[in-house]
């Protein structure tokens, strides 16, 4: 016996497929982790870059700037014009508590009021710091919305030499973000998938291991399975053999014998006993012949099959109307057909004790889909899953044998009792 695919070969395709995934799985986790490490990094850089600049260049001159001072106008322009050459600054607004801009590298900008946005609102309520990558949605950045697609946004408070405390917003080139993000994914993604690769070179030789010792250990056990059921199917035959030639010939000719031999003037008693002596030697025969078709299941085709099980309903449910019908277009193999007669026997015994029925319909069908059985009586029912009383593990250990063999065994109530049992195609 062997099994439809090599476990070696699954194993092989499971640690390959595994090990895709992984590195998969491994180099996109790197990619957001460092994208997002980098973006932290140079938004605090942007952060300290504001605080600097802020602290260094705008609040010293912005009160005499927006007093009209063009000393300290023109000082402004310089140091933003300077940072602007070198990426650092693109655009800057330096906004009151009311919403007034008191001050911009565009001078248009100066003196208008607009409603403040929630990071500036949030440097006036709050007095913390702020940086993330700006769309430019607002009415106040319209110029510069159709100038830079993204920008590094900052905004700090800013207290002056009189006490006042103004926001000051910053927008620089969003080139720094994109170049940290690019160099550390770069360099965190390698990172991460050839450690991965380091150690799934170091399993190799283990899994290779494993796999081969997984497939001989399968291969062995083949073998063991193969010879205990050559050897299980041998002492099958011996048995049968046995039964046939001896104590199933030896019963069946006690049974002809008394019941050839009426000797006249035997008392009707005597008569009686030896009437039900000869019964029971012939219930006995037709017992021990049911179960050389369980242990010679060979002798079960698809011929016989419909034939059996008939006669073995028909013995089973002396009072009740029995009708098999069979359409097996093709052959079916002895272990099937032997599980299916003991299904139908074991059906029409429990008819014949528990379902108080008048007739009994077994058919047998197969078809490309699989073979099928269905017992049907018109009884009392019962219901599904069984409950657990005397004369109900029959059925249960046939549900069990029908998974074995990859089928199944349903039981409903449906105007009595039906038992479906499907078997795969073969």
């Amino acid at each position: 016996m062997r099994p439809p695919r090599s476990t070696g070969r699954r194993a092989v395709v499971g640690l390959v497929l595994t090990a895709v995934l992984s590195f998969a799985l491994v180099g996109t986790a790197a990619y957001v982790v460092a994208n997002r490490i980098a973006r932290a990094d140079a938004l605090s850089e942007g952060l300290r870059t504001a605080r600097g600049v802020g602290r260094a260049v705008f609040a010293p001159q912005i009160p005499a700037a927006a007093a009209g001072d063009r000393s300290a106008i023109a000082a402004l322009d310089a140091a933003v014009a300077s940072r602007r050459d070198d990426g650092t600054l693109l655009r800057v607004k330096v906004w009151r508590r009311d919403g007034t801009v008191l001050w911009s590298d565009d001078h248009s900008l100066i003196g208008r009021t607009y409603p403040l946005s929630a990071p500036v609102a949030a440097v006036f309520s709050q007095g913390r710091d702020y940086s993330s990558i700006s769309r430019l949605s607002g009415s106040e950045t319209s110029v510069e919305s159709g100038r830079f697609p993204d920008l590094v946004e900052a905004y700090v408070p800013l207290t002056l030499a009189n006490g006042d405390v103004v926001a000051l917003e910053m927008y620089s080139s969003d080139a720094r973000v994109r170049a940290a993000e690019d160099e550390l994914s770069e360099r965190l993604v390698t990172f991460a998938l050839v450690a991965l690769l380091v150690l799934a070179v170091c399993q190799l030789p283990v899994s290779i291991w494993l796999v081969r010792r997984t497939a001989a250990a399968q291969h062995d056990r083949d073998r063991m399975l193969g010879t205990v059921l050559v050897s299980s199917e041998r002492e099958r035959r011996l048995i049968a053999g046995h039964l046939h030639d001896n104590l199933v010939q030896e019963l069946a000719g006690a049974a002809y014998l008394l019941d050839s031999r009426s000797p006249q003037g035997i008392p009707p008693e005597t008569r009686r006993a030896m009437g039900l002596v000869t019964q029971t030697l012939y219930d006995a025969v037709d017992d021990l012949r049911d179960l050389l078709v369980e242990l010679r299941p060979d002798e079960l085709t698809s011929a016989t099959l419909a034939d059996l099980v008939a006669t073995a309903a028909i013995r089973a449910c002396p009072d009740q109307k029995v009708s098999v019908t069979a359409d097996l277009d093709r052959p079916v193999p002895p272990e099937m057909a032997a599980f299916l007669y003991r299904c139908a026997r074991e059906c029409a015994v429990n008819v014949a004790k528990h379902a108080q029925a008048t007739r009994v319909d077994i058919t047998l069908a197969s078809s490309a889909l699989g073979i099928r059985l269905v017992v049907q009586d018109d009884g009392i029912g019962v219901p599904d899953p069984l409950p657990p009383a005397r004369g109900h593990v029959g059925l249960a250990l046939l549900r069990d044998a029908a998974a074995d063999l990859g089928g199944s065994l349903h039981l409903r109530a449906e105007n009595g009792t039906v038992v479906t049992v499907e078997l795969p195609p073969v």
